[in-house]
């Protein structure tokens, strides 16, 4: 039985409310409100998406943009473009050209799946990384471009080659388990497993003890620049280093 308290009417209007934007045929949503502290609500709009291809992925800032102002509606202090993919698929500097859109449009401070992970590697101090993903090689390269013309260096980088979106949601922690040890080495500092499509909050403590080092993943590093966003800076224990001490 869960622990958070239900909501009642004298309090609702006065928790935070986090605004997620997320692909159609993912199915990792649910970890938000997972992760979600006491007095924080989330609140999860979608946006077509069939297939991983550039060519999909690039029409999602769009979408994103429409979609926005249903979230306004429900006064989101927050609005977090949940598709790490769909906001560096443009190259560098295009995760802001995504938030600038959805600001306009909603008139809502936003961040996208990409802005967080730069600022949590920035936060932990990581410069060299690895990262897993389950991404086609395409696509691979596009992140690999991206994240080391924002500074870092990217030791190495391998994907499931799934292109079908919702496939990825289907994606078993061991599978997970050994992309990441062919990714790893210890002259990481810290390892990344991209997608917000992935199931992956359960197993962030797991491979932070297994590997000793800190692990970001997608959705933890959307929640973390969300919530610090909104002013929340309560550590939240359960969900890895970024979430419990940053």
């Amino acid at each position: 039985m869960s622990s958070k308290p239900i909501l009642g009417d004298s309090t609702l209007q006065d928790w935070v409310r986090i605004g997620i934007i997320y692909p159609a045929s993912g199915l990792a949503d649910f970890e938000f409100y997972e992760m979600a502290p006491k007095n924080v609500t989330v609140h999860v709009t979608r946006i077509p998406l069939e297939r991983s291809t550039p060519k999909c992925l690039g029409k999602l800032a769009d979408y994103a943009e429409d979609v926005a102002v249903l979230l306004a509606q429900a006064k989101v202090n927050v609005i977090a473009f949940c598709c790490t993919a769909g906001s560096f698929i443009g190259g560098p500097g295009f995760d802001r050209e995504v938030i600038r859109k959805i600001e306009k449009s909603a008139r809502i401070p936003a961040t996208t799946t990409s802005t967080a992970v730069l600022s949590a590697l920035d936060r932990l101090g990581a410069r060299k990384l690895v990262v897993a993903t389950p991404y086609i090689d395409e696509v691979n390269w596009l992140e690999k471009k991206f994240l080391e013309a924002n500074g870092f260096s990217v030791i190495k980088i391998e994907g499931l080659k799934l292109l079908n979106s919702y496939a990825i949601g289907l994606v078993k922690s061991e599978r997970l388990h050994e992309l990441v040890k062919r990714v790893y080495t210890p002259k990481a500092d810290v390892i990344f497993i991209s997608c917000g499509g992935l199931r992956t909050i359960n197993i962030i403590e797991e491979f932070e003890e297994k590997f000793r080092i800190p692990i970001i993943t997608s959705n933890q590093a959307t929640m973390w620049a969300a919530l610090r966003m909104a002013g929340i800076k309560t550590p939240i224990k359960g969900f890895g280093k970024l979430l419990r001490q940053y």
